[in-house]
């Protein structure tokens, strides 16, 4: 009610100094408030609503106030304003970082298991229910089902448990999540700029934080066009035609260069060459890779643009998505596990074997090429091992020792819900063995979320192969991407549309080589190295064209070395 006071009273105030202080003092009391929450469970306060949405907008329109305390409130609020996803994987690593020990990890883990089988269950209640909705019999009441109230009692009960078991270890729940600017600027990187923007009336509020450099601004944007041009370089991105010199000469140049000088370019006073980039604005809020744009038309080539000589963002900086500066303190906070198998990759599997009862997989297309693509990635490694064709399935996948394991690579389908008849959630697709849900074909987030890793980088390097929405795969990759960050990863490569299957395998191969070769390098390094290394000689001129070598993108810290 203070905050709503505040702000109505900001807001009745003409244009002046008067409103400006009043805005600002309303984000800051908003920030108080959150802070001030009871932390009575993982990622309280994750998902602002629309109010708060409204009051953390109309607080950073004063994002370059001079205040001398400015930094550390408009860094908070550009915090809460990435915390719209519905899966949030930063909330997982805070928790984890604050086990100090094996027992202390394997507490947490329990924890977080048990949430996410309470979000499947949520989930499935809401299908069940949307599905008696819909029924032709639709003057049939619902009815009370109180064994399935039971099941949401339990669990709840036992999740309460874990929490008190956790408070007993004094391992805290996430709360509202937000480090403060001090906290994030020591865990950076002498080379790393993290960047962040959100809308506000009238324009856009962009931070820029260094380890030793703070930059904060409000420019005026044109919202609708940002999201026209989003959709134009999607287009671009997403066709399906073989590989054509004369298709493939053509980009929508334009949308490009004004994504960029829109995204990119208002951070010219604070990233410098060469720096990679944390992107704590979220792959939701722009769908598609940073490293597609450009700040200047290529040359003109006969029918198009010769695209092998575009200043891609990719030439001057490797990109990791991390979505929020928490996962990046906690991340680095983490003690090292000792790990001692280097590589293991799952791939190949079968789809062409029915199994009586269970999910039909059998229209997924086969994938020879992903066993090339695996025995090429675990080249590099002593310790390795390859699950392939019909030993792909989820039981030999839970048999491994996989907290032994420092890199793991599923070289299959990446499957969205509602995908296949059924999928309330994404999922990786192995071998179908039986109809049991353990064992099914289908290894769903909820599961992934299930397993134990100590692995600080998985690739899913045959992620997404029919579907072509950027939009819904970015919230679907996401989903993935934080159901391994409960099992204990940091680091996620996933793509963003099909793969072409040649340019699949020397990417993902070239990122895994790099991480082979240097323990100093990190994930987007390793894949910035492999994209460049294939635009220098790819297989044909229209594979210059970034639909080729721009899909992977890394979520979470893709800058610390594994």
């Amino acid at each position: 009610v203070e905050v709503y006071r505040v702000l109505g009273a900001a807001l009745g105030q003409p244009p002046g100094q008067g409103r400006a202080d009043g805005l600002f003092e309303a984000g800051r009391q908003y920030l108080a408030m959150v802070r001030q929450a009871p932390k009575g469970g993982f990622g309280a306060w994750r998902r602002p609503g629309a109010m708060d949405r409204a009051i953390i907008a109309l607080a950073l329109t004063q994002a370059d106030s001079p205040r001398r305390e400015a930094d550390a409130t408009v860094f908070a609020l550009l915090q809460m304003a990435a915390r719209q996803s519905s899966t949030f994987d930063a909330d997982a690593q805070t928790v984890l970082a604050q086990a100090q020990s094996g027992d202390q990890r394997r507490m947490v883990h329990t924890a977080l298991r048990l949430r996410a089988r309470r979000d499947r269950l949520e989930r499935q209640e809401l299908r069940r229910v949307g599905d008696r909705l819909t029924a032709e019999s639709r003057g049939t009441p619902l009815a009370w089902d109180p064994e399935r109230h039971a099941l949401f009692v339990a669990t709840s009960d036992h999740i309460a448990a874990a929490d008190r078991a956790l408070a007993s270890e004094r391992i805290g729940s996430s709360g509202a999540n937000l480090v403060s600017l001090k906290q994030f600027q020591a865990a950076l990187r002498p080379d790393e700029a993290a960047l962040t923007l959100t809308p506000v009336p009238g324009g856009m509020a962009y931070g820029c934080i260094r380890r030793d450099q703070v930059q904060r601004q409000v420019l005026p944007r044109d919202l609708r066009q940002v999201s026209v041009d989003v959709r134009i370089v999607q287009a671009g991105l997403t066709a399906g035609h073989a590989p054509s010199d004369q298709l493939d000469a053509q980009f929508p140049v334009a949308a490009a260069v004004r994504l960029h000088d829109t995204l990119i370019k208002p951070f010219d006073g604070c990233l410098r060459p060469g720096d990679q980039i944390l992107w704590l604005a979220g792959i939701a809020f722009t769908p598609l890779p940073l490293t597609v744009l450009l700040p200047a038309a290529p040359p003109k080539a006969p029918g198009g643009f010769d695209l092998a000589a575009a200043d891609w963002l990719m030439r001057r900086h490797a990109v990791s998505y991390p979505g929020a500066a928490s996962l990046i303190v906690a991340a680095r906070a983490m003690p090292r596990p000792n790990t001692r198998l280097d590589f293991l990759g799952v791939g190949d599997p079968v789809f062409d074997r029915p199994v009586a009862g269970g999910r039909d997989l059998s229209g997924l297309a086969a994938l020879p090429e992903t066993k090339d693509e695996l025995e090429q990635s675990a080249r590099g490694f002593r310790a390795a091992k390859l699950i392939l064709r019909a030993g792909a399935t989820e039981a030999a996948v839970r048999r491994e020792p996989l907290a032994d394991y420092r890199f793991l690579s599923f070289a299959t389908h990446g499957l969205i819900r509602d995908e296949l008849k059924g999928l309330d959630e994404p999922a990786l697709a192995l071998t179908p063995v039986s109809a049991a849900p353990e064992d099914d074909g289908l290894l769903t987030a909820s599961e992934i979320a299930d397993l134990n890793l100590a692995a600080r980088f998985v690739a899913l390097s045959a992620c997404n192969t029919a579907n072509f929405d950027l939009n819904l795969m970015s919230g679907e990759l996401s989903a993935l991407s934080s159901a391994f960050a409960i099992a204990g990863a940091p680091s996620v490569l996933g793509t963003m549309w099909p793969v072409d299957s040649e340019t699949g395998k020397r990417v993902v191969a070239a990122t895994f080589e790099a991480l082979a070769g240097d323990p100093t390098t990190g994930a987007a390094e390793a894949l910035l190295k492999a994209q460049r290394s294939f635009l220098a000689a790819p297989p044909s001129r229209a594979h210059a064209h970034p639909r080729f070598w721009a899909p992977f993108i890394v979520l979470g810290d893709g800058a610390a070395a594994p």
